[in-house]
């Protein structure tokens, strides 16, 4: 597969600069050419992602609203939460779209998470690498993937579990 070359830090959409640092660091010299996925999967496999993701994470339906997200994310201390429309994943709302949302529309603590929410959600399986998980995070500049299982959202994979991944790896 081709590989990306980096002289810098990648700018990582989602992904703040400080976690990106932290990846970024997390290659050494003799694989800096490689993606850290990639890097990974070249060493030893990586591990699945149910071994890291958090489980049944905190939803919402499209219909609430961009304060209640707001209260459940600052309350829980997350920054990604499934959408949901009755048993349908229909989006993914992030602390980023709930901050650009009161930027762009002022008061918008009223308004729908149907109205804002990412729509194109990625998705894994809890039996794919967390290498995987990581590849398409970076590839498409993402700060997380909905985990699925039989049609059942069952976890959510983040940035920070991504780091913990890195931290085991190189422990």
């Amino acid at each position: 597969s081709g590989s990306l070359e980096f002289t810098d830090p990648p700018t990582m959409g989602s992904i703040d600069g400080d976690t990106a640092a932290i990846l970024w660091a997390a290659l050494d010299s003799n694989d800096s050419h490689l993606p850290i996925g990639e890097m990974m999967v070249a060493r030893r496999k990586s591990p699945p992602v149910r071994d890291y993701m958090t489980r049944l994470p905190m939803e919402v339906e499209a219909v609430d609203t961009v304060g209640e997200a707001a209260k459940l994310m600052e309350g829980g201390g997350i920054r990604h939460i499934p959408v949901f429309n009755g048993s349908s994943l229909v989006g993914i709302v992030s602390e980023r779209d709930v901050r650009e949302a009161r930027i762009r529309l002022g008061n918008a603590n009223k308004v729908s998470l149907d109205e804002i929410c990412t729509r194109d959600v990625a998705t894994v399986s809890p039996v794919a690498s967390a290498a995987d998980a990581v590849k398409t995070m970076l590839d498409r500049r993402i700060g997380s993937v909905v985990v699925v299982d039989g049609g059942f959202v069952v976890g959510i994979f983040t940035t920070t579990d991504a780091l913990r991944v890195v931290n085991d790896y190189f422990r």
